[in-house]
């Protein structure tokens, strides 16, 4: 088993961006009979989700998240040197999601930007990758 540690790094903020239509997942799923939905959310804990429209990208609510970070932190977008897109559910195979919202922020053209096709286990790898770019500052531009 591969075992990583990640110093001298911090999570200096989570922004968020969920959409208002919400899903009762007990009286609204009709696929699967009613017991075994209640089966379900009971051991889940998930009674409700939130469902985007079909007009809602993934992108459409990671940019607003991402500026909602930048100016709590008062950052200055060209400031920024990487965007780490981890998503499951891409817009569009071509032109990647964080290529997107790196348009969408304003963010600078030395700032890396690439996707990351996983699901639950992106959020700890995507932070892993994060922190490995100041292991490799020196190496990335001679």
């Amino acid at each position: 088993m591969a075992v990583s540690m990640v110093i001298g790094c911090r999570i200096a903020a989570i922004g968020t961006c969920v959409p208002t239509r919400q899903f009762d997942n007990v009286k609204e799923t009709t696929e699967f009979p009613a017991e075994d939905v209640r089966k379900v959310v009971a051991m889940a804990g998930v009674s409700r989700r939130r469902i985007a429209g079909d007009s809602i990208c993934a992108s459409d609510l990671c940019v607003p998240a991402a500026r909602s970070i930048i100016d709590a932190l008062k950052w200055d977008p060209g400031s920024i040197d990487a965007l780490i897109m981890v998503t499951q559910t891409p817009d569009y195979f071509l032109p990647s999601m964080s290529c997107m919202i790196h348009k969408h922020l304003g963010l600078s053209e030395t700032c890396a930007t690439f996707d990351v096709g996983m699901g639950c286990s992106g959020y700890p790898y995507g932070i892993w990758l994060a922190s490995r770019g100041e292991d490799m500052g020196s190496n990335l531009y001679p």
